[in-house]
């Protein structure tokens, strides 16, 4: 799992419970460790205390180390091996003299011990396979010194004490990183649910409902200063769209005002000069005019629909007499390519609708199939009626079709399949059928025949 690429809630989590578990694992060892040095001083401590215990059993008796009182080295941890303390006594000369019972088989430290007359010493060593911490304590009686008392013990209890502490971190640990786990998820939830509740509504933002804010959050933290932030981007896109939507819709108009005028003294100067020119130039040109006219028209469409200043009127109207009068219109472009339109299965249907956007609709879709459908090939018209609640209204050209990636692209803006073809159009015409098939609560597809050709199916709510 490439921790990188996963969502913010498992990055706060996974690092929220790595972090928990570090600390744990280092508090963990260090514990032990502390534990550890703790009970070896314990150890020292005991063995100087009983060393200094066993000191008081001996006497000078005719000048030499007697013991004087046997009691202590009867007890049974300098008899058995249970919680055993050992006890070597030797002479000035480091000659042993007296061992305790449970030491008796056990083989001689002293030539590794550090004997000192002043202060006690200490070493761990192996005696018979087993360690063993021995304490060095010079004994001084009557201000002479008499050799030392040599006290050690196993670390059988440091051991089992070690063991039982780190049984019991190996418990509490999966335990604690269950809890931080489990915590830092409920942690991270709740503090990145504003966060989501933002993008929830973000996402919802287009450029129809700009003037929709997110939710004023009482705090001063980050997530109040993003939906902030975000607040004011909204507040400034909504002006940038309205002045370029207005400019659209603006210079629409004020382009249509000259363009009708030089159309008709075009008109009028091809009555009066009719014998004295071009007619190819003059037709060509009026052609130009013609497409510059209607690129203005669907600016002007499209800009008011952006603006919500189209308002459909809705009324019963015949799908099949508007696809009708729509074939008739386009049946002299569709001749000069020998194109057929055959409307196949039109029966008598009616729909609440905008008849006026309709005739757009049809007219565009039927205007776009001419356009890219090859000379001597027939364009389908079909209304299926097999939804419920749905009318089905298909455009079946035999033309190139288009690739499936450029599907998304097509309704854009001054998008086209072929930039480089100037006969195509300007790239508008399928952007006002997308906008005529939303506004009647209805849906564009568009698919690939199997042999060859383009479907286009606009579903009407009946």
């Amino acid at each position: 799992m490439k921790i990188f690429n996963q969502t913010l809630h498992t990055k706060i989590v996974f690092w929220t419970t790595s972090v928990v578990g570090v600390i744990l694992l280092v508090f963990s060892i260090e514990s032990v460790l502390l534990i550890r040095n703790k009970l070896s001083e314990d150890i020292d401590h005991r063995l100087t205390s009983e060393a200094q215990e066993i000191i008081q059993t001996f006497g000078i008796v005719d000048e030499k180390m007697k013991i004087i009182h046997e009691f202590e080295w009867q007890e049974p941890h300098h008899v058995t091996e249970e919680d055993a303390i050992y006890i070597i006594y030797t002479d000035e000369n480091k000659i042993e003299r007296i061992r305790s019972k449970n030491y008796l088989e056990k083989a001689s430290p002293l030539s590794s011990l550090s004997f000192e007359t002043l202060i006690a010493t200490f070493k761990t060593m192996f005696i018979d396979d087993k360690k063993i911490r021995f304490a060095v304590v010079p004994i001084d009686i009557e201000q002479i010194h008499r050799g030392w008392l040599i006290t050690g013990m196993t670390f059988e209890s440091l051991n089992h004490v070690q063991s039982v502490i780190i049984g019991v971190y190996a418990i509490i640990f999966p335990i604690a990183m269950i809890i931080a786990f489990m915590g830092s998820s409920i942690i991270a939830r709740k503090a990145l649910e504003p966060v989501l509740n933002i993008s929830e509504t973000v996402r919802k933002i287009h450029a129809q409902n700009l003037d929709q804010a997110l939710p004023v959050i009482e705090s001063n933290d980050e997530i109040a200063h993003l939906a902030e932030t975000i607040n004011d981007l909204l507040k400034r896109l909504k002006e940038s769209f309205k002045t370029i939507r207005q400019f659209t819709a603006n210079a629409s108009h004020e382009l249509k005002i000259p363009l009708s005028i030089v159309q008709a003294e075009l008109e009028q100067f091809q009555k009066i000069n009719h014998d004295r020119l071009d007619k190819h130039s003059l037709e060509k040109t009026k052609i130009e005019l013609n497409r510059i006219a209607k690129l203005i028209d669907d600016l002007s469409t499209l800009a008011k629909a952006d603006t919500k200043q189209i308002n459909l009127k809705k009324e019963t109207v015949w799908l099949n007499d508007i696809i009708y009068d729509e074939i008739e219109r386009y049946r002299q472009t569709a001749g000069k390519k020998t194109i057929q339109i055959i409307p196949e299965d039109l029966p008598s249907v009616s729909v609440q609708a905008d008849g006026h956007w309709l005739h757009v609709l049809t007219s565009n879709l039927l205007d776009n199939a001419i356009k890219f459908s090859p000379e001597n090939t027939t364009i389908k018209i079909k209304i299926l009626l097999n939804d419920p609640h749905y009318f089905h209204l298909v455009f079946i050209d035999e033309g190139p079709g288009i690739q499936e990636q450029e599907f998304e692209n097509i309704t854009r803006r001054f998008y086209r399949v072929d930039p480089t073809n100037n006969e195509i159009g300007s790239g508008l015409g399928l952007s006002i059928v997308e906008w005529v098939t939303d506004a009647h609560g209805g849906l564009l597809n568009f698919k690939n025949n199997f042999d060859k050709g383009l479907t286009v199916s606009v579903t009407l709510p009946k």
